[in-house]
């Protein structure tokens, strides 16, 4: 029996833009009112996987290319661009459709330019 507990992560960078077109009908919110309109984040993911062993029965690496091919075909292109169209999807929205897509991540941190973000987690 061991005394340890792992988990795994991956890192993914994806670039996107995305609004916040109810941040207008919040009182007090007026200072970040540009939210609203369009704008561009390099969102940083991080994927957390639960594993029973110490020889890693999720690989992190894979996880990782399988997250990036899926938010590529999950997304349409903004305007013709390489960047992703995410519309008004939060940090919160977008870690909810890659743990509904990856049933063996648990949790999700979502960060708008490794600044501010959010984590989402299943319970």
């Amino acid at each position: 029996m061991s005394n340890y507990k792992s988990e795994v992560f991956c890192k993914v960078t994806f670039e996107a833009v995305h609004s916040w077109p109810g941040v207008s009908s919040i009182p007090g919110l007026e200072e970040v009112a540009y939210l609203a309109n369009e704008h561009r984040h390099q969102f940083i993911i991080r994927a957390y996987s639960k594993v029973t062993h110490s020889d890693r029965d999720v690989e992190f690496i894979w996880l990782a290319h399988q997250i990036e091919n899926f938010l590529d075909a999950h997304y349409p292109k903004y305007n013709g661009s390489k960047v992703a169209f995410v519309g008004a999807s939060s940090c919160e929205m977008i870690g909810e459709v890659i743990m509904e897509a990856f049933p063996q991540i648990y949790k999700v941190c979502v960060s708008e330019d490794d600044e501010n973000g959010a984590w989402t987690e299943r319970v």
